[in-house]
């Protein structure tokens, strides 16, 4: 009862078994800070994984939110954010 199975979890703490991280072909390179782990999710989903969370296990992440305030890393948000809408895997999954 304590997991969940939402379309994908956020990067900062993520676990996966070494043989399916490698089966997914791992993070793609080409997403830079933004949108590696939505990619990963979805690609998961797609090869019949489930995504789970556990939410008796808590992890603290001092956000920078640095896309925020900075135009560079904004716009390294936004390129990956549409590299990510316009791929395979981002077709039909909620983020």
């Amino acid at each position: 009862d304590a997991i969940g199975y939402p379309d994908w979890v956020a990067g900062m703490f993520m676990l996966s078994r070494l043989d399916t991280f490698r089966a997914l072909g791992g993070f793609d390179e080409r997403y830079h800070l933004y949108y590696e782990d939505v990619d990963l999710c979805a690609r998961a989903a797609h090869a019949g994984y489930r995504v789970g969370v556990v939410d008796i296990a808590g992890v603290v992440h001092d956000a920078q939110r640095t896309s925020h305030r900075k135009l560079k890393y904004a716009g390294w948000h936004l390129k990956s954010m549409c590299r990510y809408f316009l791929s395979k895997a981002g077709r039909g999954v909620r983020v």
